[in-house]
C-alpha cells in the first residue's frame, strides 16, 4: 500500500497513532458539533426564556398599575358615593323638618279654627238666646197690649 516504503513497526505504530488520533479528532469533533448545537439551542432557549420574563415582567407591572387605578377609582367612586349619600340624607332631612313645620302649622291652624269655631257656637248660642229673650219680651208686650 501507500505506506510500503515506511518501515513495519513504525508503519504500524504511526498508523495506529494517526488513526487513534483521527478517531479523537473525529469524536472532539462531534462531540464539538454537537456541543455547538446544544449551546446554540440552550442560547436560544435562554433567550426564549429572557423574552418570556420580560413579557411577564411587563404583565405584572400592567396588573399592578390597573390594580392601582382600579384601587384609585373604587376609592373615589366610595368618596362620590358617600358624597351623594350624605347630600341625599341632608336633602331627606331637610323635607322632614319642612314636613313635620307643615304638620305643626297644620295642627295651629286647626286648633284655631276648632277656637273660632267653640267661638262662634257661643255666639250663636248667645244670639239664639237673646232672640229667644226678645220673641218672650214682644209676646209679653203684645199680651200687655191686648
Amino acid at each position: 500500500g501507500s505506506t510500503a516504503f515506511l518501515p513495519k513497526p513504525f508503519c504500524s505504530k504511526v498508523l495506529q497513532n494517526k488513526v487513534r488520533v483521527a478517531l479523537e479528532v473525529r469524536q472532539d469533533a462531534r462531540f464539538g458539533a454537537g456541543t455547538v448545537f446544544l449551546g446554540a439551542e440552550a442560547s436560544e432557549r435562554v433567550r426564549e426564556a429572557n423574552e418570556r420574563e420580560q413579557e411577564l415582567h411587563v404583565q405584572v407591572e400592567n396588573l399592578k398599575q390597573s390594580s392601582e387605578k382600579l384601587k384609585q377609582s373604587s376609592a373615589h367612586d366610595l368618596e362620590e358615593k358617600g358624597r351623594r349619600h350624605e347630600m341625599e340624607l341632608s336633602l331627606e332631612k331637610q323635607r322632614l323638618k319642612q314636613l313635620q313645620e307643615k304638620v305643626e302649622l297644620l295642627e295651629r291652624q286647626q286648633q284655631v279654627k276648632a277656637e273660632k269655631e267653640a267661638l262662634l257656637q257661643q255666639q250663636v248660642g248667645k244670639l239664639r238666646l237673646d232672640l229667644e229673650q226678645s220673641e218672650q219680651r214682644e209676646q209679653a208686650l203684645r199680651s200687655r197690649a191686648d
